[in-house]
């Protein structure tokens, strides 16, 4: 028989005992992340200072214009000469051009008129015109370049003949000069070197195919040219007031139908102005037409141009469309409203039933934060739907059923949110112009007021 032993020792194991360091770590951890995804997740305030401001509605056009205005043509073919600047005034019975049917008779004039004699202020007229080109140059607009060097040019020819034939018909008839015909302006009016063949389109013309006609022949004369016989060599424009056409799509009319003017803005000139607006049907399209009485001068030469109309302008104080938030209030009638206390506030005398059948009337102070017509618009967390409140003077009680929406921004110039109601003027799609002020119960803002911006009802939260 074997006398081994059989060993009884076995391995002791120690009990898991939790490490308390690594628990409160992990939950510091866990806490942390929950913290960090929280703030990722949940809806941010931002605070925005309320200032004064504008918000306008800009719409791009291409118009067309058309005014009062007359073609000149040349009674006979020859060589022309203008004594009349382009984009300048005439009055009736001035000298505006003449036609030369002899190759030698320039000069002959030329030779007999003395001595060249130009004002320093026909420099300075040329030297504006480059600086008017040279600030409002753009490549976008280069093509105008070309229109540049021929204004100046033509500019240049004029100012030198018109000191050359100053007395051009004491010349003619010193010199014995023949075959020029002198034209004079028949009427007084602005004058322009250049004719497109649309210059007696009315409103009854105006049309969408009128905008790409075919009929449109830009051409500008300058001195020293040879033109034929009944050719076009200027026209006149005896009114002040010219009118613009532009098309219209169907919101565009709806928005402005109803409008007697706009503000109009020229895209090639940077120039601003009013205009009386009318909107037409014609064949079935919707155009407006805009009569102005200013800056025809700086558009004698132009059929078509380019302006922005100010649909929608208003001004008050401008405020992030994100800040403005809905709340429902109770719709009181201003009789039940009475003063209490020690002030002037005003508030409701609110009726508390007890369980053993007395009445108990108490005075409760209330902001008002809106009224329309005979009632007062109240904060719905003062009272529980259905309150009973007596109504002064009467044997009456009015119950607190009627519920209504405000549209309002938080203010936070107390250091908590405070809900103020606001009048709106206009929307775009980010900002919102409501009225600066209202009644002196219902303060909106002033110019240092403070809104939030947010998602979500925030009503009492501290602004640290």
């Amino acid at each position: 028989m074997s006398n081994r032993r059989t060993s009884r020792v076995r391995d002791y194991r120690q009990p898991i005992r939790p490490n308390i360091g690594v628990i409160v770590f992990l939950f510091i951890f866990i806490y942390i992340m929950i913290y960090v995804l929280r703030f990722f997740y949940a809806d941010h305030v931002a605070i925005y200072e309320v200032i004064k401001s504008s918000i306008s509605e800009n719409n791009e056009f291409k118009g067309i214009i058309y005014r009062n205005e007359e073609v000149i043509e040349a009674k006979e073919a020859g060589y022309i000469t203008y004594y009349a600047t382009g984009s300048t005034r005439v009055a009736k019975g001035d000298l505006v051009f003449s036609i030369d049917e002899g190759a030698n008779n320039t000069k002959s004039l030329k030779k007999n008129n003395g001595k060249i004699d130009i004002k320093d202020s026909a420099y300075e007229t040329i030297a504006d015109e480059v600086e008017y080109y040279r600030t409002n140059y753009s490549d976008a607009k280069f093509g105008d370049t070309y229109t540049f060097h021929n204004d100046i040019n033509n500019m240049i020819l004029e100012l030198n003949t018109d000191a050359l034939y100053s007395n051009i018909e004491e010349v003619i008839k010193d010199t014995g000069v023949k075959n020029i015909v002198i034209e004079k302006a028949k009427t007084t009016g602005l004058i322009s070197h250049s004719t497109d063949g649309l210059e007696d389109i009315t409103e009854r013309d105006i049309s969408t195919e009128l905008f790409k006609s075919k009929k449109y022949n830009y051409e500008t004369n300058i001195t020293g040219e040879l033109v034929e016989k009944d050719a076009p060599v200027y026209k006149i424009v005896n009114s002040d007031e010219w009118n613009i056409a532009i098309k219209l799509s169907k919101n565009q009319y709806k928005k402005l139908k109803d409008k007697d003017t706009i503000g109009v803005s020229f895209i090639k000139n940077n120039l601003s102005t009013v205009a009386d607006i009318k909107v037409i049907n014609n064949g079935g399209d919707r155009f407006a037409i805009l009569t102005l009485s200013d800056y025809l001068i700086n558009f004698i030469d132009d059929r078509f141009v380019n302006i922005q109309l100010a649909f929608n302008t208003a001004t008050g104080l401008k405020i992030p469309n994100t800040s403005i938030v809905e709340k429902d209030f109770y719709v009181v009638p201003k009789k039940c409203f009475t003063q209490g206390g020690n002030s002037d506030s005003l508030g409701l005398i609110v009726k508390e039933y007890k369980k053993n059948g007395a009445v108990k009337s108490k005075f409760t102070e209330t902001d008002i934060y809106a009224e329309e017509d005979d009632k007062y618009f109240v904060d719905k967390r003062l009272f529980e739907l259905g309150t009973t409140v007596s109504i002064p003077g009467e044997k009456d009680t009015y119950s607190l059923n009627n519920v209504d929406t405000l549209q309002g921004v938080y203010c936070v110039n107390k250091g908590y949110c405070e809900f103020k109601n606001i009048v709106v003027k206009y929307s775009s799609d980010e900002y919102t112009i409501v009225e600066e002020n209202s009644d002196i119960r219902l303060p909106i803002a002033k110019y240092d007021h403070i809104v939030l911006d947010a998602t979500k009802d925030i009503e009492d939260k501290i602004i640290f």
